[in-house]
């Protein structure tokens, strides 16, 4: 719907931390994205996201790493090597990956190594826009950039005034 459009980074990051145990909306991270101006934009609909501008871009905010709890990881331009990927697999590092030409963003959460009866690389990737995860083969995954958040890491939580109902009305 027109509320979720551009908002896959927001949920590739919130899925992230939800991964390691933390509850961080996506109107949390648009917020800390975009707040701060007037009302009508604090939440940026309408408005894609990067996940590190800093990091990839140039300039901006470092969403991502804020919403891990400022701890930074690793991030690049590019398509990372499949060795590398099985190495941030087996510490437990899902990884938000950036697609199709800059345009969406998912979270890359398992691999297959080749095997005699299935001699390709794929990764198991999940897709925020259609709800749904399902395996790719990696050499044919058109990946611009990729974000791995440290091993272990406690990202932040949604605080408890978000939702607090401090005058009773329900709202």
């Amino acid at each position: 719907n027109p509320h979720g459009d551009w908002y896959c980074t927001r949920a590739s990051i919130s899925m992230i931390a939800d991964f390691y145990g933390s509850k961080l909306s996506q109107d949390r991270i648009s917020y800390q994205a975009y707040g701060g101006g007037a009302s009508e934009g604090d939440l940026g609909h309408g408005v894609g996201l990067w996940p590190n501008q800093p990091c990839t871009q140039g300039g901006g905010q470092n969403v991502m790493w804020w919403a891990m709890n400022n701890s930074a990881g690793v991030c690049a331009r590019g398509k990372p090597t499949f060795a590398q990927v099985k190495i941030w697999i087996d510490a437990g590092r899902p990884a938000l990956f950036v697609e199709n030409g800059d345009t969406h963003s998912v979270v890359m959460a398992g691999y297959i190594e080749p095997h005699w009866f299935l001699p390709w690389q794929f990764v198991y990737r999940v897709d925020p826009w259609t709800n749904s995860g399902g395996w790719v083969e990696y050499n044919s995954w058109n990946v611009s950039e990729y974000h791995v958040p440290p091993a272990g890491v406690t990202p932040r939580v949604d605080e408890a005034s978000l939702s607090a109902d401090a005058d009773g009305d329900g709202i």
